[in-house]
């Protein structure tokens, strides 16, 4: 597009991780228009999709025939959509007549109540009779999905939509709560991760309640300004994940959090584990990442003697 450093912006789009929206023709113009006027595009992820989505749900396909309503109200009854499928373990959701299967979603389950609608920044009720979501299914956040079922175009449109939905009040903490952690584990129901991840961009609250109970999956969500205490947390959360094969060492999200992991006691910590023999050979491998990304220098010694010796783990050398 002309004026628009190509480079630069798919390095922006994959750094902010919106491939998602750059997958699309009509959010791809908003972000190429935003990087014309701007010479960037929104940092925040959230920012992004807010727009993009916006975007997608006031430009339908012209074979759709939406209702004359506002784009923030049809992102409203999406973001109701995206919780009613997501957080019942659904994906699809039924547009014709007759009883939906066990990954179905009706449109007689979607109607009933009221929900927040953002409209010219400012909040508005919407009713949710049975034309809302009839109308906001045939936006372009929606495709088909055989005869007579849609579905969320994108994973990441439908996780952050719901996330929106619940930092919204659609649940109480408790609530959210129960929906979103698993009552054995203590830890964010493995299925829910990306609402979660969502949600604590959204809502600083949340991100406090995950910081104390699945501090691994606030790393996932970007830099947090974690204090002393906290960082020490995410430290030990990311060598026990690594240690049970629950978190992949090159996960681009969390190696980006590295370098903002640094507390006073860090050095003391991966000394030990560095040390250790007996610790496995993959919180070895991220205690080296999270040396290198801290710029831990007076690791250096140390680190130096395992990759000479033979005895070390190869894996762990290089």
């Amino acid at each position: 597009a002309q004026g628009v450093d190509p480079d630069k912006f798919v390095g922006e789009v994959i750094s902010s991780e919106l491939q998602s929206l750059a997958m699309v023709p009509e959010s791809l113009k908003f972000l190429i228009e935003v990087h014309r006027e701007t010479g960037k595009i929104p940092s925040r992820r959230t920012e992004a999709f807010e727009q993009g989505l916006s975007l997608l749900c006031r430009e339908p396909d012209e074979d759709r025939r939406p209702g004359q309503v506002p784009p923030s109200s049809r992102m409203a009854v999406g973001a109701r959509v995206a919780a009613a499928t997501l957080l019942s373990g659904r994906s699809l959701i039924r547009t014709s007549p007759g009883g939906g299967g066990p990954d179905e979603t009706t449109l007689a389950e979607l109607t009933g109540g009221r929900e927040t609608g953002r409209h010219v920044g400012v909040d508005r009720r919407l009713d949710f009779d049975e034309p809302a979501p009839e109308d906001a299914l045939g936006t372009a956040i929606f495709s088909g999905a055989g005869a007579g079922k849609v579905a969320f175009a994108q994973a990441s449109y439908a996780e952050f939509l719901a996330a929106r939905w619940i930092a919204d009040g659609g649940l109480s903490p408790q609530q959210r709560d129960d929906l979103l952690f698993g009552s054995a584990t203590g830890k964010v129901v493995p299925q829910l991760q990306e609402i979660a991840v969502w949600l604590a961009e959204l809502s600083p609250e949340f991100e406090a309640e995950l910081l104390h109970r699945d501090p691994l999956v606030l790393l996932r969500s970007g830099e947090k300004a974690l204090d002393n205490e906290g960082r020490a947390r995410a430290v030990e959360a990311l060598l026990e994940a690594v240690r049970e094969l629950k978190a992949n060492r090159w996960d681009r999200r969390l190696r980006r959090s590295f370098p903002s992991l640094a507390y006073p006691g860090l050095e003391k910590r991966l000394s030990e584990v560095l040390s250790d023999r007996a610790d496995s050979a993959w919180a070895r491998e991220i205690a080296c990442d999270l040396a290198a990304g801290c710029e831990l220098k007076a690791l250096v010694p140390l680190l130096t003697d395992l990759v000479l010796a033979r005895s070390t783990d190869l894996d762990v050398r290089v």
